[in-house]
């Protein structure tokens, strides 16, 4: 029964945390690392060496969750794919994918010196910074209403209980 008490506090304070986390990297962190490093190619590398870490985490904060849920035992299959499971594909595609891609395309920048590559490697890399930036409001929208999901859900879970007794 303690379990089941701890993974219910557990699920939704982590993902809190990965929002919380994700909106400070976001908003504060790395605008901070552009306005500060007075190399936009240097920024770059330093805000792509942030959200490389940070995949790592999302992949901690999406098990995690995961394992949570599955302990808490109060949250069917059908809940997972209602709640959480879109969030599953950000931490995994940013870290096998699309951060991966950046950093590949920044390090052909910094070798190129044909003016013509320069710009289209230029133009990929500002694609897919812009997928990194919509793929990351997406993301942080699923949060807000998976954890709005979940509290709801405890919260009946935790009423229908307490008037059992």
């Amino acid at each position: 029964m303690e379990l089941k008490k701890c993974s219910l506090i557990f699920l939704p304070a982590i993902l809190i945390a990965w929002l919380l986390s994700t909106v400070f990297i976001d908003l504060m962190a790395v605008p901070l690392v552009f306005q500060t490093v007075s190399s936009r190619d240097e920024a770059s590398l330093l805000g792509v060496g942030i959200f490389k870490m940070f995949n790592h985490l999302e992949i901690v904060f999406i098990l995690s969750s995961l394992l949570f849920m599955k302990l808490s035992s109060i949250f069917s299959f059908k809940d997972f794919l209602l709640k959480i499971s879109y969030l599953v594909f950000f931490p995994f595609f940013y870290s096998f994918y699309l951060t991966n891609k950046i950093v590949s395309l920044n390090a052909s920048k910094m070798n190129e010196i044909d003016d013509a590559k320069l710009q289209i490697i230029q133009k990929d890399l500002d694609f897919f910074h812009h997928l990194y930036v919509r793929l990351d409001s997406v993301k942080i929208f699923i949060l807000i209403f998976s954890i709005i999901l979940i509290i709801n859900q405890i919260r009946k879970y935790i009423t229908i209980n307490s008037e059992l007794k």
